[in-house]
């Protein structure tokens, strides 16, 4: 995997493969590698829960 071809986190799509130090090492991976540091996603606010209706209830509001 690419750095290039990385996807961003709204667009729906992405992929991860998931390897340990070791291995990365031993396949001679470092100059491809990319390292998690940490990662947050925030998608129900006040509003989510406030309102009565069923749409704001599914996300509605975080497509605009």
């Amino acid at each position: 995997m690419l750095k290039s071809c990385l996807s961003c986190a709204q667009d729906g799509a992405a992929c991860c493969i998931v390897a340990s130090e070791d291995f990365v090492r031993a396949h001679k991976l470092e100059n491809q590698a990319i390292e998690f540091v940490a990662q947050a996603l925030d998608t129900d606010d006040p509003t989510t829960f406030d309102s009565e209706s069923a749409m704001e209830l599914v996300g509605c509001s975080m497509t605009k």
